[in-house]
């Protein structure tokens, strides 16, 4: 006892709730594919909309040091097993405070917001997939709008089609840095 409360011990851990394991699995496999693209991706400290965002990597003269640069790109990543596909694209519900932090880096001209999305299938051991020891990450998708008018109701959603062939491999960082014209200080 610890003072006069009794101590509660469980037989084994507890386990996240569902939301926390989406969550820590979409930003993980983001954290996975920029280090295969060798990019530095860092969380963000202060939310602003974004969950993670790829900074450039500034290699010290002599070549043992490394330090975070100037922001390439910000992300928010989501998790959802409530999608569709629909005529090709892939419908989802995105909350508008989202989708308006997209619209305001639009409208300030500054480097995009872009929405990943990592579609779940609705059993959580469907969620990584292997063959041929091989791991398969097959519904990834991003989500950049060129909007420029705030939703008003900021808890409210916004249906918002992703076309399917948006789908996050490999390469998509390196190509959403050029298709975006971020370009990285050299020095």
């Amino acid at each position: 006892m610890a003072g006069n409360r009794p101590i509660t011990v469980h037989s084994s851990c507890d386990e996240l709730p569902i939301t926390n394991v989406q969550k820590e699995y979409s930003e993980n496999l983001f954290h996975a594919l920029c280090a295969h693209s060798k990019y530095l991706c860092q969380t963000s400290n202060n939310d602003f909309g974004v969950d993670l965002k790829i900074e450039q990597l500034i290699v010290s003269q002599n070549g043992n040091s490394y330090h975070s640069g100037p922001e390439l790109l910000s992300f928010q990543v989501k998790s959802s097993k409530n999608w569709e596909l629909s005529n090709g694209n892939i419908k989802y519900q995105l909350d508008n405070k989202a989708f308006n932090a997209m619209v305001y880096r639009n409208q300030k001209n500054l480097n995009p917001l872009i929405v990943i999305l990592c579609c779940l299938p609705e059993k959580h051991e469907d969620w990584i997939e292997y063959q041929n020891y091989t791991t398969l990450f097959t519904n990834y998708y991003w989500y950049k709008t060129d909007e420029t008018e705030l939703k008003e109701n900021e808890n409210s959603r916004t249906t918002v089609y992703i076309p399917s062939n948006q789908r996050v491999e490999k390469n998509t960082i390196t190509q959403l840095i050029e298709m975006y014209n971020v370009q990285p200080i050299i020095g």
